[in-house]
């Protein structure tokens, strides 16, 4: 199961969690809109948008899984994926929308 660090709160989640409902089991609120569990994802509003380590841009976190990643590929040897939804990038994207 991977092991995903979120805005330095540590946890394992099954394999292909969305960030966002990570996040909501920790008790992080990511603000969204055009997400709901019953309709298909189609990440068209970028509320929800946040930053994972090694990813050029941000992400919308209703739309990425965290999956387990090779050893070779963790972050500090030990995090499948580490996410911050509280950085002043983070925030601008969010207020922008």
């Amino acid at each position: 199961m991977p092991l995903v660090k979120i805005d330095g709160q540590e946890s394992t989640v099954e394999n292909g969690t969305l960030v966002l409902e990570a996040a909501n089991r920790l008790g992080i609120e990511i603000p969204h809109y055009c997400y709901h569990p019953a309709l298909k994802i189609v990440a068209s509003c970028r509320m929800c948008l946040v930053k994972i380590e090694g990813f050029p841009k941000l992400v919308p976190s209703c739309q990425t899984r965290i999956g387990e990643m090779p050893p070779e590929r963790k972050v500090d040897g030990k995090y499948d994926m580490v996410v911050t939804t509280v950085s002043t990038e983070v925030k601008d994207a969010q207020e922008s929308i």
